[in-house]
């Protein structure tokens, strides 16, 4: 069958050569042509998607570029809060000033009055006109919300660094300090690489804010980070601390804290002393230093709040931020009396008696089966 199929084959006339004919005046090719495969063919990439592609590649050899020269230069010097301020209010007042609009100025009328005298009482013009070093403040203030992060000022990132040192040093790292956008910041608890993004909200008086923290209140902020980083109570501890500050921003912005400013500002006008550091510092800090002070009262209600329960998740923060929010617009003055409580229940004496209380905790078991058991231990 075989032998008989290859004959009929065999006697089978053979096709003519195919002749290639090229797009140009029907000119016929070549047998080097003819004999060359033909490529198939392969869709070319959307424009678009190459041009994102591009810039992902460019951003991220910008990225590692920046981080090179970061770890060329020098360590940065720190920064304390009192100088951050008095920096940016004085020095870089161009940063900040083109945000001071009548928009700006126009408070919420977000007021809760319960009569005429009550509503005349609550306006914040009724002591500090306009003019005034407290009124130039709160306008200081929000104009600072509206400032974003910049990268290329030695000031912003002075302030970023100082906070990742003193939250992280006393956990025994080495001098290094990361560059300004990449995958240690997540640790502190920003959602990316890049800390400016999350601080679209508060802008750079969030970030002011934390470093209030770090350096009024150190103890606390070193718990407050040792707690978000534990494995049954984790969460994002820089998240949590622009929530609060964005609280403490609407209850300025509600009158809230009206009377406690008014307060601090009526005591200190007759004091000299007071005056001359005011000149020093470019102004007061009385509206500065009244929504610090509550945005760390709400953060140690919220480390109380949050250890309430055997374990908590990033998903539970919600249900907890929610009474805290209500707790500071109904009870503000007591909210604002936390800041001390932070302080005391933080003090180095505090810590001590608590370590002591631990370490017997623990021995208990021991002391119990008596002496010689004691020793041996």
């Amino acid at each position: 069958y075989l032998a008989a199929k290859q004959q009929a084959l065999a006697q089978q006339p053979s096709a003519p050569p195919v002749v290639a004919v090229s797009a140009s005046a029907g000119a016929v090719a070549s047998p080097t042509e003819r004999s060359a495969p033909v490529p198939s063919a392969v869709p070319a990439p959307a424009a678009g998607a190459a041009d994102e592609w591009d810039r992902a590649n460019d951003n991220f050899a910008a990225q590692q570029a920046a981080a090179e020269e970061e770890k060329k230069k020098p360590p940065m010097m720190p920064i304390d809060w009192d100088e951050a301020v008095r920096e940016i209010r004085v020095n870089q007042r161009e940063t900040w000033a083109k945000h001071v609009t009548p928009d700006l100025r126009r408070i919420s009328a977000k007021v809760k009055t319960t009569g005429f005298l009550a509503a005349c009482w609550s306006c914040w013009h009724n002591d500090i006109v306009e003019g005034s070093e407290v009124y130039e403040e709160r306008d200081f203030v929000l104009a600072l919300q509206k400032v974003e992060f910049d990268h290329s000022n030695e000031i912003h990132r002075r302030i970023l660094i100082t906070v990742w040192r003193l939250l992280t040093r006393p956990k025994g790292r080495d001098g290094t300090d990361p560059p300004t956008t990449g995958p240690a910041w997540e640790e502190l608890g920003f959602q990316g690489t890049n800390p400016a993004t999350d601080l679209r909200a508060t802008g750079l008086f969030g970030l002011l804010q934390m470093l209030f923290l770090v350096d009024y209140c150190p103890r606390f902020a070193i718990a407050l980070f040792e707690l978000s980083k534990s494995r049954l109570y984790q969460f994002p501890l820089a998240i949590v601390c622009f929530n609060f500050t964005a609280t403490a921003l609407n209850c300025l912005l509600e009158r809230l804290l009206h009377d406690q400013i008014v307060a601090r500002f009526k005591a200190a006008c007759d004091d000299e002393g007071a005056q001359a550091r005011w000149r020093r510092a470019g102004g007061t800090n009385f509206v500065q230093m009244v929504l610090n002070e509550l945005q760390v009262g709400l953060l140690h209600k919220f480390y109380t709040m949050w250890q309430e329960e055997p374990s908590r998740r990033v998903m539970e923060f919600d249900q907890v931020r929610r009474p805290v929010v209500k707790y500071a617009h109904e009870r503000t003055a007591t909210a604002l009396s936390g800041y001390a409580s932070a302080k005391n229940d933080f003090s180095r004496e505090r810590m001590r008696e608590e370590r002591e209380k631990r370490l017997k905790k623990q021995l208990e078991p021991v002391l119990d089966k008596g002496p010689s058991r004691f020793t041996d231990f």
